[in-house]
């Protein structure tokens, strides 16, 4: 989104710029707030005019990619003991770009389940202009996009301390907008389960190649290793039929 354009539309600028050049001009495409739109453009010979319409369309146009979503860092404490402990960073997004949730189990549930980790900031996290990642000191990771200063638009990534040989489900997924004609691509990733090691540190990524994506976990150090963990493909969790009582007569 482009706060500048956005102020510019609510304000009516925009409105009042085109009836200012309504006459004798013809509609033409320019790329405003990184979407194609039509603004009057002038056919008849005025310099002057040109310049100030071509100036202003260019400051516009280029708003949406000099001004990046804010991105936040939070420091957490949790309780950690090596002994008994992994820690798992996985990366996510604020929006439809990436979506991450995990279950501590060997299976998936819906991620509204109580027990689904959502990385992300909430409900309307898709909505927010701005993105917010918790680290707890983990070593960094050897991918850029999973380091604070190399996180992409609205990315974050999160650090979670998990029970170390017990099952880790995680479902991943990724999903483009192309516009209002363009229409929506993505790709879910099956969900995998693997089982963290006492005092080691995983990351855990959406990977892509040849059209199709898959869950990566990654068992890295603070001296370079980047080492994969194998997965297993999990299922979902069976509901639980509920118990029937009998009273004794």
């Amino acid at each position: 989104m482009c706060w500048l354009t956005s102020g510019l539309a609510r304000q009516g600028w925009l409105k009042n710029l085109k009836q200012i050049f309504n006459r004798g001009y013809q509609y033409g495409p320019i790329l405003l707030d990184g979407r194609l739109s039509l603004i009057s453009l002038m056919t008849e010979s005025n310099t002057k005019r040109h310049l100030i319409l071509a100036g202003l369309s260019a400051c516009l146009s280029a708003c949406a990619y000099v001004i990046p979503p804010p991105h936040y860092v939070d420091t957490a404490t949790p309780v950690y003991d090596p002994a008994v402990s992994a820690r798992m960073r996985v990366l996510s997004s604020n929006g439809p770009d990436r979506s991450a949730t995990f279950w501590e189990g060997d299976c998936y549930k819906s991620g509204t389940d109580a027990t689904a980790v959502r990385v992300s900031d909430g409900f309307l996290a898709s909505w927010k202009y701005s993105s917010r990642s918790v680290v707890i000191g983990m070593p960094p990771s050897p991918r850029k996009s999973m380091q604070v200063d190399g996180l992409f638009s609205k990315d974050m990534i999160r650090e979670y301390v998990v029970p170390a040989g017990k099952p880790v489900t995680v479902a991943l997924a990724t999903s483009t907008y192309y516009g209002s004609y363009g229409g929506t691509s993505g790709c879910a990733a099956p969900a995998v389960m693997f089982k963290p090691v006492a005092g080691q540190d995983y990351d855990v990524f959406l990977d892509t190649g040849r059209g199709a994506c898959w869950t990566a976990v990654r068992h890295i150090d603070d001296h370079g290793m980047d080492e994969p963990v194998p997965v297993t493909r999990a299922l979902k969790c069976v509901a639980e039929a509920p118990s029937v009582s009998t009273n004794a007569q």
